[in-house]
């Protein structure tokens, strides 16, 4: 009887999953779509002044930024300035949709509305620093960037 409860436990410790944390910057490691490997280049509208730190290897990647409290996201351009959208998760998925009060013209950043507004299952690695993206079409592998530049720091003074 006792091994029965203990074999309960243990299956239910194993079921349980650690709660999502999508929150703050997520690198592009890589990226395929209809089995080509493809790559997000954002080029900014207009003038603007931005100072980026990049984590070491990762200089001038493309990100994707999410914001758990308004459930938004900002996804990368393809040759176009950035796609704002809303983002909602239900179990192990997640969908992109433009904003509504996002103004685009319909040519601009065509492409990358093909890829990103759309359903992708989440993909968990053993690692929660890593994480995938994975769409009818489209396949994304994220590293978490915050832990890119803890893994800096700790390299430096070796902790």
């Amino acid at each position: 009887m006792n091994k029965r409860y203990l074999l309960i436990l243990l299956f239910l410790f194993a079921s349980c999953e650690k709660n999502l944390n999508l929150e703050g910057i997520w690198i592009i490691e890589e990226m395929y779509h209809s089995g080509k490997q493809i790559y997000p280049n954002t080029i900014v509208a207009g003038v603007q002044v931005i100072i980026e730190v990049d984590p070491a290897g990762y200089e001038n990647a493309e990100k994707i930024t999410f914001a758990v409290t308004d459930s938004s996201a900002i996804l990368p351009g393809f040759e176009s300035d950035v796609l704002k959208t809303t983002f909602s998760v239900l179990k192990d998925s997640i969908v992109f949709k433009q904003k509504g009060d996002s103004v685009y013209d319909p040519r601009a950043n065509e492409f990358g509305r093909k890829i990103f507004l759309d359903k992708f299952e989440i993909i968990r690695f053993p690692r929660e620093e890593i994480l995938g993206l994975k769409s009818r079409s489209t396949t994304i592998r994220l590293i978490n960037q915050d832990y890119l530049f803890q893994r800096s720091f700790d390299e430096i003074f070796h902790r």
